[in-house]
């Protein structure tokens, strides 16, 4: 992911809890040693987030963009990342999230 795409980042954010959802363009922090960057290509809205945007389990940051459900395709793999093989292009982040920690915890 180059530096343009981590500045140039586009999705609907809520700014309070009360507000609906508008777009907002944002960046993204640099990818550390021990992540694994990813493009979001489509992501949905579930009912948990709508509970997060309207603080209804405690106090949230704003703005907020919601969405953790979402599928995307893995485009870079930090260097401290060990015994990781990319054999999912496509998942839910929370499940690749899950996966990829589990694959880190057992191998690493």
């Amino acid at each position: 992911m180059t530096n343009s795409s981590r500045e140039n980042v586009r999705g609907y954010a809520a700014l309070d809890p009360n507000s609906g959802l508008a777009p907002y363009k944002f960046s993204r922090r640099d990818l550390r040693a021990d992540d694994i960057g990813f493009e979001i290509l489509y992501a949905g809205i579930c009912h948990s987030d709508i509970h997060q945007v309207r603080q209804e389990w405690g106090p949230a940051l704003y703005p907020m963009v919601p969405g953790h459900e979402i599928v995307g395709v893995v485009t870079e793999i930090g260097a401290a990342v060990k015994n990781f093989e990319l054999v999912i292009a496509l998942a839910w982040a929370s499940l690749l999230i899950l996966v990829v920690s589990a694959v880190i915890a057992t191998l690493g």
